[in-house]
């Protein structure tokens, strides 16, 4: 029996009919499939697509039901798989590439996109002593290769980092060993300038708020820190769900002078533990221009006279357990 259709499949089955045994139904799984040319294209092909046909079948009330969601189902497919081979026809990498990761990852937000309040949950980021983190970001940066050699920092930084930072030369001279990775010492001289008169313990945060790291691409390996003593290393802090007036009302006013505040609304629908998020900083002089490039969010105002903006990324290892927060400072 040759047949390039299974409209006999379609049929309603009344629910008084009987169910063959398990010889019969096979009997008759044979001959609707033997010599089906259809079958014989997508035999061992629809393993990426059963999953998907299976949950159009699940929510389906007929045979009828399911081809009807089906049809509607295929042409969004249609539709942007045309898109898609346009692009690529076209040769835009570029938008191919943020069309495939927004059909592929949900909350993921293009430059300039607006997502409804409605649908956001606020993320506060709070940079304490804005100016002492600023001048430590930029001397580590500046170092480049190796925090052993002179870096290529000016004068100026130099002289503002020894000031901001006394106890940095006192930490490096009391060291044991000359060769081994200084961060200990960096992430303490910042500790003891920063965080300690504000009474802030980085290893003692409520469950909603997030220390952040420097981004691993704007520092040497010297930078790295092992051990217990990495549950330190925090130059901010992201309040996760809770808004910005919320998250200042945590300290005074004399601390909040000091600090630098930003509040985004990202996503509801991001799954935040698979993301890296990413803070660049510039000065309000120069934000006159949106940043481009996919999964970008701006926070509105600025702080001690700076704009700030978020970078998602998609970290995909779903083992991880928590969001990664990394901060880096553009020029």
């Amino acid at each position: 029996m040759s047949s390039d259709g299974f409209g006999e499949i379609m049929k309603q089955v009344p629910e008084e009919t009987l169910i063959p045994n398990n010889d019969e139904q096979l009997d008759s799984l044979v001959q609707k499939l033997l010599g089906n040319k259809i079958f014989g294209r997508v035999r061992g092909q629809f393993k990426a697509e059963l999953p998907e046909l299976i949950k159009l079948i699940d929510e389906a009330d007929s045979p009828s039901d399911f081809c009807r969601r089906f049809d509607r189902w295929a042409a969004d497919q249609r539709m942007m798989g045309n898109l898609l081979a346009q692009l690529r026809r076209d040769r835009w990498s570029f938008a191919e590439g943020e069309l495939t990761t927004l059909l592929c990852t949900a909350g993921y937000t293009l430059a300039g996109e607006t997502v409804p309040l409605e649908e956001t949950v606020p993320v506060t980021l709070i940079i304490p002593d804005f100016d002492r983190t600023l001048v430590m970001l930029r001397w580590i940066m500046s170092h480049g290769v190796s925090l052993f050699d002179g870096g290529d920092h000016t004068p100026e930084l130099q002289h503002a980092f020894e000031g901001s930072f006394p106890t940095y030369r006192q930490h490096m001279d009391a060291r044991r060993d000359p060769h081994v990775y200084p961060g200990r010492e960096i992430i303490t001289a910042y500790r003891d300038a920063v965080l300690t008169p504000l009474g802030i313990d980085p290893t003692k945060l409520a469950a909603n708020v997030r220390a952040l790291q420097m981004a691993n691409e704007t520092h040497s390996d010297d930078f790295e820190i092992g051990g217990n003593f990495n549950g330190s290393v925090c130059f901010g802090f992201l309040y996760v769900d809770e808004d910005q007036g919320s998250a200042l009302s945590k300290f005074t006013r004399e601390q909040q002078s000091q600090m630098a505040s930003w509040q985004f609304n990202l996503p509801r629908a991001l799954e935040l533990s698979y993301y890296k998020i990413r803070f660049g900083f510039k000065p309000e002089r120069s934000c006159d221009k949106q940043v481009r490039g996919g999964g970008t969010f701006s926070a509105p105002g600025f702080s001690q006279g700076f704009g700030s903006t978020a970078f998602l990324k998609f970290d995909g290892d779903r083992n991880r357990g928590q969001i990664r927060n990394f901060m880096y400072q553009e020029s």
